[in-house]
């Protein structure tokens, strides 16, 4: 059985970029701090002025110091909220992810549409240092990586990060650092288990 076609469907939350002219205002916000404060102070400035212009007229020194202050602060204002301002402009969405793998392709798709595709892939099962044989715990939860590789080109891959039982990794090579580090998807395990087991398949028929 481990060896019939997967085709599963799992939901991810992933950040997507806001859209819309707020979005976008947002966005440049985040990326120019110092020139959206300074176009946001000048305005200010501006429409001050133009409420006041008597004032403006008989003390034209003094305003002037108080526009270049109401502008510096909207600067420094913008600057220290340019986090915000970043975070603002993505919003969280709800996608459904798709992974098909049978003997010929795996295909790893979104919304139906397609992300990556390994022709013929070949797996490994990969993870870190294990506890100790020792360990008296009846269940170790431990972090666990499917590296499915192209099979003409091995710079193409799909690495799936998941926590199965220690138990079942002894003997397991080891992670790299470039594993560790771009892993493209962490999944539940219920959710990795039939990729799991299919990719236990095929190493024990190599």
């Amino acid at each position: 059985m481990s060896n019939e076609p997967v085709d599963l469907v799992y939901h991810v939350a992933v950040e997507r970029p806001r859209e819309g002219v707020i979005g976008a205002v947002l966005a440049f916000a985040g990326r120019h701090p110092v020139i959206a404060g300074l176009a946001c102070g000048v305005l200010v400035v501006l429409i001050a002025a133009a409420r006041a212009y008597r004032g403006v007229a008989n003390e034209p020194v003094a305003a002037m110091w108080l526009s270049i202050s109401v502008i510096a602060t909207w600067t420094v204002l913008f600057v220290v909220m340019r986090n915000f301002f970043t975070a603002q402009s993505m919003r969280v969405v709800n996608v459904a992810r798709r992974i098909r793998w049978d003997d010929d392709a795996l295909v790893w798709s979104e919304q139906g549409n397609e992300r990556l595709r390994l022709e013929r892939p070949t797996a490994r099962i990969v993870t870190t240092e294990l506890p100790p044989e020792r360990d008296t715990r009846k269940t170790i939860p431990w972090p666990v990586w499917l590296v499915l590789r192209d099979a003409e080109d091995a710079e193409r891959r799909l690495v799936l990060e998941s926590k199965i039982d220690a138990s079942q990794l002894r003997g397991a090579p080891k992670a790299t650092a470039d594993i560790l580090s771009q892993t493209d998807e962490t999944l539940p395990t219920l959710v990795i288990s039939p990729l799991l087991e299919r990719a236990r398949a095929q190493l024990r028929d190599t």
